[in-house]
């Protein structure tokens, strides 16, 4: 493992780490249920829906040379949307979101309240124009309305769960996916705490544009990956020469959020991304 942060010059820039103790976070899906019982629901069904059948089928893709079919395409989609919506990035995207909706998208809505306000001498009841975002609290005050917002283990969980059935989800499923197999003189692919790699342009109305690319790593030899808006037919032209893997090996590196990790030492790593000494951020959680 590589980590991009470390607390002095001495610590070395390369150890052996457990994938168990350094790419999880215990009960990061679980929430407060009714009764303050934990409420682990989301954590059982990736492990249900997801994760368990696409182990036996990242497997299998690691140890053979051909495509997968269909049926194992759809359970690697549900794998690669499961990776972008679930992680510590994921998160993070998720609350600067929530707080562009309450900096951006309230004033507006607060505004149209306290217009009827000062019209009628009344405050409306803000529930049924307000965003659907758990924490969001929109409230008559004397002096007019307050808005506030929490972040936290709710808002992160409603965050994953619309990511699996939104319109992201979608892009996923309508675009034609590929199996890239490394060639022998290409460098082995590392894999960051952000599994999936994207690069992603977006129209005026919001949609992904045409070559947008998302990727995700199987393996050290192994890329699951799309250009949206490509045919199957294009799909099969896509460049798989070592100069598009060592492309993709510099995103995977640049987009981590913090740790890689690789079957070996490799010195380019650390060169790409020079690591950053701050005892105070090494012990903070990702």
């Amino acid at each position: 493992m590589y980590d991009t942060i470390a607390p002095n010059a001495d610590k070395p820039l390369w150890c052996k780490s457990s994938l168990r103790s350094t790419a999880s976070e215990k009960g990061m899906y679980v929430r407060q249920g009714p009764d303050d019982e934990l409420d682990d629901s989301l954590e059982r069904k990736l492990d249900k829906e997801v994760e368990n059948p696409a182990a036996s089928v990242v497997e299998r893709m690691n140890n053979r040379m051909r495509q997968p079919s269909a049926e194992e395409e759809r359970i690697l989609k549900n794998l690669v949307v499961a990776q972008r919506v679930r992680t510590p990035g994921a998160r993070r995207r998720a609350f600067v979101a929530a707080q562009d909706c309450l900096i951006n998208g309230i004033p507006e809505l607060t505004n149209r309240f306290i217009d009827i306000v000062e019209q009628t001498g009344t405050v409306p009841e803000p529930s049924g124009e307000a965003p659907n975002v758990p924490g969001l609290t929109i409230e008559p005050v004397p002096e007019g309305i307050r808005c506030g917002i929490t972040l936290g283990s709710e808002l992160f969980q409603y965050s994953v769960e619309r990511g699996l059935t939104s319109e992201f989800r979608e892009v996923f499923d309508s675009s034609h996916w590929r199996l890239g197999i490394l060639p022998e003189d290409a460098a082995d692919l590392p894999l960051g705490d952000e599994p999936v790699i994207t690069s992603i342009s977006f129209d005026r109305e919001g949609n992904a544009e045409r070559g947008s690319f998302l990727a995700m790593p199987l393996g050290p030899r192994r890329l699951f990956y799309t250009f949206i808006g490509f045919t199957k037919k294009e799909m099969r032209k896509t460049a798989t020469s070592p100069a598009f893997y060592a492309g993709v090996r510099q995103m995977i590196v640049k987009q981590a959020i913090r740790r890689i990790y690789s079957r070996t030492e490799d010195p380019d790593i650390p060169e790409s991304r020079p690591r950053k000494i701050d005892r105070q951020s090494f012990g903070e959680k990702v």
